[in-house]
């Protein structure tokens, strides 16, 4: 019995001091600065959304859900995000044409909002929204995640608060 006991401290501690075993779920919300204008099919929304503390010791994780509350529900349209490991380099009300080597960093899925599935209407504000995405990902320690929300068509936002972004992670 002693022994069991023995090894039952042995794994407590070890999984106390940094083995991190199993995860957690994060929420992260941002409010991006962005352009009181008009913005294109195509255009970033926003620019690049660094997420700071996305990983755990080991850097594994999936994107788990997504919601964008939106300022303006007359002008609602489908948005896409998409997830990087390293800074995308994405400027807000610029075209979203990125490199190769960029490319090579993008997580692989990218969450598609649809205003015919994913809408919930309110009287001021759109919520789209999404979950069970499961999109995996594995980043360095030193590493961040980023965000790209990519305007399917032409949206007006008229304050430079218009737009909130939530992203909850499974942090491996």
């Amino acid at each position: 019995m002693q022994a069991v006991a023995e090894a039952i401290r042995a794994l407590t501690q070890w999984f106390t001091a940094g083995g991190q075993v199993g995860g957690i779920t994060k929420m992260f919300s941002f409010t991006p600065v962005i352009t009181a204008t008009a913005y294109a099919a195509g255009e970033s929304i926003g620019g690049s959304i660094k997420i700071q503390g996305g990983h755990r010791a080991n850097g594994s994780g999936v994107v788990q859900s997504i919601s964008l509350i939106n300022e303006n529900s007359l002008a609602m349209i489908d948005l896409t995000v998409h997830f990087f490991t390293k800074d995308p380099l994405a400027a807000d009300t610029v075209v979203f044409d990125p490199t190769d080597a960029i490319l090579a960093t993008k997580i692989p899925g990218a969450a598609k909002l649809l205003i015919a599935d994913d809408l919930t209407e309110f009287d001021t504000r759109d919520i789209l929204e999404k979950s069970s995405l499961g999109y995996p990902y594995q980043i360095a320690p030193s590493q961040h995640l980023y965000a790209v929300v990519i305007a399917s068509g032409a949206i007006t936002y008229t304050s430079v608060s218009g737009l909130q972004l939530n992203i909850g992670l499974f942090l491996d």
